[in-house]
């Protein structure tokens, strides 16, 4: 799910030949081009900000460190400005609007806090069961929808060594919807790659058994 830039080469092209420099928005001014080491740079000069936040969501950061959780905030706030010029007032605005408890949640399930992630299962699984149904159409206690909703779990709590963090599919939530709602929308997404799958092994099969028949008829 990440992404490069955002520019086409072509408008990098053009950027040089008016002088600008490449992978930069043409109308970033010193000190505002977008990306995670100038976000990095901004909240360095605005720690205040940092601990307002943190202590926000005192209570819900699981022993999370403040550096991590400083971590989490500069990832999300790159992810949303990593082509357009950012400014403090702009971070401060968009921080200020994230959903911060589910994002500490969870980074610290992704660094293997096993009392977050005790409290994401006991708060989320029949509500992932509940959307799964939804998105199958049957009833939360159909197998399917069980299948469905716990399959997320593994790829959710990634792997069991020091690069859990780097593998779990949290990685990918920076706090700008809320936890449920990003949740129901990688449901969603897996179902329809599972159809999409299934799709392709249904027309691969065809097509063997339609050579399997031609040479049996020879």
């Amino acid at each position: 799910m990440s992404s490069n830039s955002g520019i086409p080469d072509s408008a990098n092209d053009k950027s040089a030949a008016r002088g600008d420099s490449p992978r930069t928005h043409p109308d970033a001014q010193p000190g505002t081009q977008p990306g995670a080491g100038n976000i990095s740079h901004l909240l360095a000069n605005r720690q205040p900000l940092v601990d307002r936040l943190y202590a926000e969501v005192l209570g819900y950061t699981w022993s999370l460190p403040r550096e991590r959780f400083e971590v989490a905030l500069v990832r999300s706030a790159a992810k949303r400005f990593a082509t357009e010029p950012v400014t403090s007032e702009k971070v401060e605005e968009y921080l200020g609007a994230l959903h911060l408890n589910d994002l500490a949640l969870t980074v610290a399930c992704a660094e293997g806090n096993s009392e977050a992630w005790e409290h994401f299962v006991a708060t989320y699984r029949t509500y992932l069961r509940s959307a799964a149904a939804a998105i199958l159409h049957c009833s939360a206690s159909a197998p399917a929808a069980r299948d469905l909703a716990d399959s997320l779990f593994a790829d959710l709590y990634g792997l069991t060594d020091a690069k859990r963090a780097d593998r779990s599919l949290f990685r990918y939530f920076h706090g700008r919807s809320s936890l449920k709602t990003w949740l129901r929308a990688v449901l969603a997404q897996r179902h329809i790659d599972a159809i999409r799958a299934n799709r392709r092994f249904t027309e691969l099969d065809g097509d063997t058994d339609g050579h399997a028949g031609q040479s049996n008829s020879h």
